[in-house]
């Protein structure tokens, strides 16, 4: 599949000439000094089989055939060149340049192309002990429909340095993005299909800096980024079950200006300190909605001795909104008397204020402790609040509800505290042990789904053992809570654990393997449907209790062997189970009765492996042959339109000069 306009026209040679001939004129004017350079060819092969976007879902890779590799440096009195231009012929390139004249002036640059496969997943449940797709869903995209997003990255930084205080300088940066292809659009009721992506960002930025004094320096910088959604839209603003999908809304170009302020300080040789205020405004052209954004930070560093120091952060962000008409909900639209139609009056402008005070403590020099405070108030004005059912309810399970248990606000204001404390000590023949626990209290969440208090703790141990073998174990609990919403009765847990034995045989032979589990449970109380109001039961449905538990399991092994006569092997594999459930005892009073099992199965297993040998000659040592082979390998055990596998051979050789 190709990504490109009708009129454009694909720059990556002009690119790669332009940068050739830079090296060609620009070498010749540093010093003589150390030169290399390199050029490495290779053929790509990939074989496919089922769902390809679920295995390789962030490697949209096109894998065209033969690509190539080329760079070119030098370093001496007068300075550093580097250029490297790599994947070249294939949908991946990218090329960067790096330029140091005598530290006066400095020159980068960075040019890459990538792709990202984002295939649409299924999504159903377990009904009478069967897996069916969701009933309610409507998929217009074939489950082996390979949608892909190009993202193309720019950037340049230019910098100029007094000659004699290299704290005195001015630089120029260049940055820009662009994304264009398709993706899965959902819209109302879980209806999907094919949105187009085609979005351009560039942002501006010019710096001034100084010192100031023999202790102090100061720097500004002036911001300016624009935002373009170049999109084609459906001809209608929202479309419900329509047959040919929906095309997403064209969001309209955005312009954010803004400067920022930074300094640093030394008072004296134990205090240091460091600031930042920055301000900046986002308009949106098409409704001429404003963002105003002000932040400021504080942070002091204090070394009370060779045993304490201290560290204080202060951070204050105002988030205000200039809005020009009320915000309505994509649910609906239809009319005034829609029940799905939501208005919120305004989006909610928001200040955080967060203070921090932190101490690293060494009694001795095997044992090192740290301890953390930070108190976080949070002021929200136009909070929205979403009810969740307009009167008292009387659920089909016979569970009463009441309209005060049933709204989603947003919290006009929290107050959040988090204590922290870490210890790291090296104990006799050579074993490493580390913990640390932190503690989060809340007097309210930002929203129901938020905990308003969390413990976390975490351990780790590292123990050498004989043969030169290392044994790592790590092990982590969280457990949290939300105590603001009796009806949700929000809780969670977090088991982890994790061991690794790593075996360096000999300087030729290094293996190992690690293991790893992870258990979640997440506990809830669920509404299904809208309910009917008291006394007469209704038809919806009410579980007390719902608990979604993901379980997660790796195990792995690598290994590397160094073998005579200049030949390297690699191999890694992996295998992971993932499996997520979410029971319900729903019964249906249709006329076809059915029970709903499980809202969100889930049974993935995952297999990974590759294999690679190196083959540099004794007698040319900058000449390196490489082949290698991997394979993904995804399994849906629920839904079989989610399984594939992928395999990509390579065979290459790379040269040294």
């Amino acid at each position: 599949m190709k990504f490109k306009r009708p009129s454009e026209k694909i720059k990556t040679p002009q690119i790669i000439m332009a940068a050739l001939l830079l090296a060609v004129n620009v070498l010749p004017a540093s010093a003589a000094g150390t030169y290399d350079a390199s050029v490495g060819v290779r053929y790509v092969d990939v074989d496919t089989r089922g769902s390809r976007g679920q295995v390789q879902e962030y490697d949209g890779k096109l894998y065209r055939g033969a690509e190539g590799d080329v760079s070119v440096g030098n370093q001496g009195a007068g300075g550093l060149f580097d250029l490297a231009v790599k994947d070249i012929g294939s949908a991946e390139e990218n090329a960067s340049l790096n330029i140091d004249y005598k530290s006066t002036m400095k020159l980068s640059a960075l040019w890459s192309n990538m792709h990202h496969r984002l295939n649409e997943r299924g999504a159903g449940l377990i009904a009478s002990n069967v897996y069916t797709t969701n009933p309610l869903a409507v998929n217009y995209l074939a489950p082996d429909q390979n949608l892909m997003i190009r993202r193309t990255e720019s950037e340049l930084n230019f910098g100029v340095f007094a000659p004699e205080n290299s704290a005195q300088w001015f630089s120029l940066r260049y940055w820009s993005a662009e994304k264009y292809g398709r993706t899965p659009f959902h819209a109302y009721q879980y209806v999907t299909g094919p949105a187009n992506v085609d979005s351009t960002i560039q942002d501006i930025r010019l710096g001034l800096g100084t010192d100031v004094g023999h202790s102090a320096a100061m720097a500004v910088d002036l911001v300016r980024t624009d935002t373009k959604d170049s999109a084609y839209v459906s001809s209608a603003p929202y479309v419900r079950g329509s047959s040919f999908g929906f095309l997403k809304p064209n969001y309209g170009q955005q312009i954010m200006t803004g400067a920022e302020f930074r300094f640093r300080c030394d008072p004296s040789q134990k205090l240091a300190l460091t600031g930042a205020f920055t301000g900046r405004q986002r308009e949106n052209l098409l409704n001429a909605y404003k963002n105003n954004i002000v932040v400021g930070a504080l942070n002091a560093a204090y070394r009370a001795g060779s045993k304490l120091s201290l560290v204080a952060r202060l951070y204050l962000r105002a988030n205000e909104n200039e809005e020009n008409i009320g915000y309505v909900s994509p649910r609906g639209t239809v009319g005034a008397s829609d029940a799905l139609k939501q208005v919120n009056t305004s989006q909610i402008d928001k200040t955080a204020l967060k203070a921090e005070l932190g101490a690293t403590y060494r009694p001795i020099e095997r044992v090192t402790l740290k301890g953390n405070y930070k108190l976080e108030f949070t002021h929200r004005r136009d909070a929205p609040t979403e009810d969740l059912a307009a009167t008292d309810r009387y659920w089909f399970d016979g569970t009463i509800t009441y309209d005060s248990d049933s709204s989603n606000s947003a919290a006009r204001q929290d107050t959040k505290h988090t204590a922290a404390v870490a210890a790291k000590v090296d104990l006799p023949l050579g074993i490493e042990a580390e913990g640390s626990f932190k503690r989060l209290q809340a007097n309210r969440s930002a929203f129901v789904n938020q905990p308003t208090w969390q413990n976390d703790a975490n351990a780790g141990l590292t123990v050498p053992l004989p043969a030169q073998v290392e044994l790592t174990l790590l092990g982590g609990y969280l457990q949290e809570r939300n105590k603001d919403n009796p009806d949700r009765r929000y809780s969670g847990t977090r088991n982890t654990y994790r061991a690794a034995l790593d075996w360096a045989a000999s300087h030729r032979t290094f293996v190992g393997t690690d293991a790893s589990y992870e258990i979640i449970n997440t506990r809830f109380n669920g509404r299904f449907g809208s309910g009917t109001a008291a006394p007469g039961p209704g038809t919806a449905f009410y579980e007390s209790g719902m608990t979604n538990t993901q379980r997660n399991t790796v195990l792995g092994a690598h290994a590397r062997f160094n073998l005579p006569k200049g030949v390297v092997l690699r191999g890694r594999g992996s295998y992971t189970w993932s499996r997520v459930q979410t029971p319900l005892h729903f019964n249906s009073t249709t006329a076809v009765p059915y029970t709903i099992d499980d809202y969100s199965p889930s049974d993935v297993r995952i297999a990974r492996g590759s294999v690679g040998v190196e083959y540099t000659p004794e007698r040319l040592k900058d000449l390196t042959a490489r082949a290698g082979y991997r394979v993904d390998d995804w399994v849906d055990k629920t839904d079989v339109n989610n399984s594939g596998r992928a395999s990509v051979a390579e065979l290459g050789v790379a040269m040294k000069f």
